[in-house]
């Protein structure tokens, strides 16, 4: 019955009056409470009581300022780089909404451990601008979107020290031809291992070479070297010919 009165005060502050912030709609629940029952108080001092335990023993165990989704939850798109430089440098975030329009007012987040973090929300344009202070190798810039009814959006910046810094983006293994074409590395087969690489760098990386190894004793490499040529910023490659 008590219950009734909290659960109706935070319903009534989250869907009709707006609050987007759970542990302001939790006290407005409290209050709602109060003001449903305080006027027994005098004439029934056990309605005050039991009002008062109901009161202290309803707590909020999270941040106060999560919000509650009042919808099914959209989701963002969001364009940023996939690294940043060490040190001080600029970093440009765009955020759409769920048709693909710039989105105004979202709120974005920058966090590396031990080196900086950062918040601010989106312009006109749907674009927030940050500087980012990594300087720990190696590491990631955190990035964080989120906006009421909105599915919060995560995922990171790559810190890079050169401006050609080529990674591992991808393997395909084909052993149609000398496997059972299931597309994984079995014993006893022989196979093409089809490498792509990508520069995660801001310049193009010349000439990329890259060699294949194992320490394993029971894996042969006939086919140890392949050439990827020059991989533009931000582009793949795949390596020919094919180890093997």
């Amino acid at each position: 019955f008590y219950n009734n009165s909290l659960d109706l005060g935070i319903y009534s502050s989250i869907f009709e009056q707006g609050e987007a912030r759970i542990g302001a709609a939790l006290i407005a629940g409290k209050i709602a409470l109060y003001d449903d029952f305080d006027e027994y108080f005098q004439s029934y001092p056990e309605v005050e009581e039991i009002v008062r335990v109901a009161f202290n023993q309803y707590l909020l165990l999270s941040d106060p300022e999560l919000q509650p989704y009042t919808n099914v939850p959209a989701h963002f798109q969001a364009e940023f780089p996939a690294t940043v430089l060490m040190g001080i440098q600029p970093v440009t975030v765009t955020v759409y909404d769920s048709t693909g329009l710039p989105f105004e007012g979202v709120q974005v987040a920058l966090y590396a451990p031990g080196d900086f973090q950062a918040v601010d929300v989106t312009g006109p344009d749907g674009t927030v601008e940050f500087i980012s202070e990594a300087t720990i190798i190696p590491s990631y810039v955190y990035l964080t979107v989120t906006h009421p009814n909105y599915a919060a959006f995560l995922d990171s910046i790559l810190v890079i020290t050169d401006s050609q810094y080529v990674l591992h983006e991808s393997t395909f293994i084909s052993d149609e031809s000398g496997g059972n074409g299931d597309g994984a590395l079995s014993p006893g087969e022989e196979i093409n291992w089809v490498e792509t690489l990508r520069n995660f760098g801001i310049l193009t990386a010349p000439d990329v070479q890259a060699t294949l190894s194992s320490s394993h004793p029971l894996v042969t490499i006939s086919q140890d070297e392949a050439s990827f040529g020059d991989i533009a910023a931000g582009n793949t490659a795949t390596g020919e010919p094919y180890y093997q």
